[in-house]
């Protein structure tokens, strides 16, 4: 599997379930099933290194965190699997500027941009494959590196606002009556 297919499944299976992150969630995994499994290792790894790109983008963490209202201990890890859930044009964009999530994100869907469930694809597919749950192996890429945030060092709350009105102006215009 290469990424072009992987796309090709989550648009797939997006598109099949009508927006319902659950629903795309089930297909995913139905699809995944129908493959090897060294392709569900192999879609497992596309996914993680995705994931990880997401992780380590600083600034998209605190947009979409705003965006949110505040995110718990796994919400970061859940925006990313939704991300990835929006297919590659989606993912590409936002992760190129974060600003760009004002763009696919409505104000009544601001709470909606989580998908944990995307996460386990892989492994519910392997599992209904083979009928045992299955570790899939952990991928970690060593080429990436850190995309530390531009608010960094924002020594007020003051100063955090005026740098992201500043920075993610869309983002800014959009979700900060909602943000506070």
């Amino acid at each position: 599997m290469d990424e072009t297919q992987f796309w090709q499944l989550i648009d797939e299976a997006r598109e099949a379930s009508g927006d319902d992150y659950e629903r795309h969630a089930d297909m995913l995994a139905d699809k995944l099933a129908l493959l090897s499994v060294k392709e569900i290792e192999e879609y497992q790894r596309i996914f993680e290194k995705l994931d990880q790109r997401v992780d380590h983008h600083f600034d998209l963490g605190e947009v979409a965190d705003f965006i949110y209202g505040g995110f718990d201990d796994n919400g970061r890890g859940d925006f990313a699997a939704w991300l990835i859930g929006q297919g590659q044009t989606v993912y590409e964009s936002v992760l190129d500027s974060p600003d760009n999530l004002a763009d696919f994100v409505s104000i009544e869907g601001r709470e909606d941009i989580t998908a944990e469930l995307l996460s386990y694809g892989a492994f519910y597919a392997y599992e209904k494959k083979t009928g045992d749950p299955y570790d899939l192996p952990s991928f970690h890429d060593p080429e990436l590196k850190r995309r530390e945030s531009v608010l960094k060092g924002a020594s007020s709350k003051e100063k955090y606002d005026r740098h992201f009105k500043e920075t993610f102006p869309k983002v800014w215009a959009k979700f900060k009556d909602l943000s506070q």
